[in-house]
Parts: structure tokens; sequence; C-alpha cells
């Protein structure tokens, strides 16, 4: 399965609940030790996107070396789950991979402070068997693929993209994922970005309405999907496809073509 990078990106958020008498809502718990003494340690308990899951684990583990008596739990339930936590004020923190609304930010339980965290990578990924080089796709062709718009892989407008290049005539078979995932919103923008007819009918969202596709609620069903269906075509973190190793960093070539395309394109 062929795979490119693109420079799909935003800041992943946490989110942090102020609780009126207290900067962070937290877990109190009395621990006695071996003396007798008692003894208070803090559990922090913060939910997330699975994106940044082993980056904000290793922060709070970091954090717990210098502070021993707090504790940070990190729970992967989803960019839209986390958000409901954190704005009925049953979480303390939250890491999301797209910006809470501010008309949810206004009406939350607790006042809620977005700080902007990392950044996070998105990887377009095809499976077209026969293909001698990698694919050219500009972004207003992932935008008509994902669309409905373009549905073959001989399509006109990529065959201009790729002129050098024999392209299969497979049916264009689309991947996404289910909804309230950040590498929805991720993706989504970027084609909002680059095409006004994916803006105006499906627009920027964790939820988007894709008019066409099967939905996968883990990127890595998404990719084992993808790896045995020709002519399919999917987006998902680039850290699972690294995970999965079905990212050849050994053949940069293999990558170069669709990222130099869609950043033409962005400018």
């Amino acid at each position: 399965m062929r795979n490119t990078l693109v420079r799909l990106s935003t800041a992943g958020t946490l989110a942090i609940v102020l609780a009126p008498t207290t900067i962070l809502l937290a877990i109190s718990l009395t621990i006695l030790s071996g003396d007798s003494l008692a003894q208070t340690q803090m559990v922090l308990v913060t939910t997330g996107s699975t994106m940044p899951e082993p980056l904000y684990v290793l922060w709070g583990d970091e954090y717990h070396k210098l502070h021993s008596d707090t504790q940070v739990r990190y729970l992967p339930v989803g960019t839209s789950e986390s958000a409901k936590n954190v704005l009925s004020g049953t979480g303390d923190l939250g890491g999301g991979d797209a910006p809470i609304p501010e008309k949810q930010l206004k009406e939350a339980a607790y006042a809620v402070v977005e700080l902007p965290t990392i950044l996070v990578g998105i990887a377009v990924f095809y499976n077209v068997p026969g293909s001698a080089t990698s694919i050219r796709l500009s972004g207003p062709v992932l935008a008509n693929i994902y669309l409905g718009k373009t549905t073959s892989w001989s399509d006109p407008e990529i065959a201009k993209l790729n002129p050098d290049g024999k392209l299969s005539d497979l049916p264009i078979k689309v991947l996404h994922r289910t909804d309230g995932k950040g590498s929805n919103y991720i993706f989504s923008d970027f084609l909002s970005k680059l095409s006004p007819e994916f803006r105006a009918k499906v627009g920027t969202n964790v939820s988007p309405k894709w008019p066409v596709g099967a939905a996968f609620s883990r990127c890595q069903d998404l990719l084992a999907t993808a790896a045995k269906t020709p002519g399919a075509i999917g987006y998902a973190e680039l850290r699972c496809g690294e995970k999965l190793r079905i990212i050849d960093r050994a053949n940069s070539q293999r990558c170069r073509g669709v990222h130099e395309a869609i950043d033409e394109n962005h400018q």
C-alpha cells in the first residue's frame, strides 16, 4: 500500500477546567504510610484524543517524577467525548485535536481555558496495485474524491497530474473515520481550504457528513482495510501508519509525488 505525507497539521489543544475555588478539579486520595502519617496524593484525570496519547502520557510521567504527590492519568476516549467531559466539569484536563466552539465554551459548567500544545500530522494512504510510481494528487482532487465526484483512478484530473504514469481503471473506494475524531477535523479543514465546494457541502468538522465512503472508528482498522482493498484511499494519523510499519521512510520517493502536488495547490 502506498502512502504520502501531507502537510496537514493543527495545534492540538489542552482544555483546562477552572473551578470556582480551585484551579483544577482533582481526586484527592489519603494514603497511610508505614509510620501511620497521612499523605495526600492528587490524581488529575485527563481525557483526550488517541493521537497525542504517547506524548501526554510521557509528560504526565515526567511531571510525576518532579511532583511525586501528583499523578496524571490519560484516558484516550476521543476528541468529542473529552470535550463533553471537560465542559460538564467531570474531567480535569482534556486533550483534543479540534478547538471547542465558542458557544460551547460560554455554556460550560465551569470556566474552561484552551491552550495550544502540539502539532498533529495526517497522512493519506492509497492502494493501487500496478502503479509503477507514486500517484500525484492535488488538494482539490482529494476534495473531489471525498465528495464522490472523482470515482476512478484513471479520472482525467488524476491523469493530468500524472502524465508519465500508467493509471489503473480501478474504482476509488473511499475510507474515512467515524464521527467525533480529531483526524476528521484536520483533514476536512485542509480540504475546505482548497475546495470551496467541499467547504460549502461538507465543511470543517470532527463529524463531517461524508457523502461517500466507509467509516472506521480506529485508524488501525482503516489502514488494515485499505491494505487489502485494491483501489482504496484513506487518511490516518502519521503515528498510526508508522506504528503499523506501513510508511517506508527508506524510500522517500514513494511519498514525494503527492506531497509536492498538494504543497503547490496550498500556496
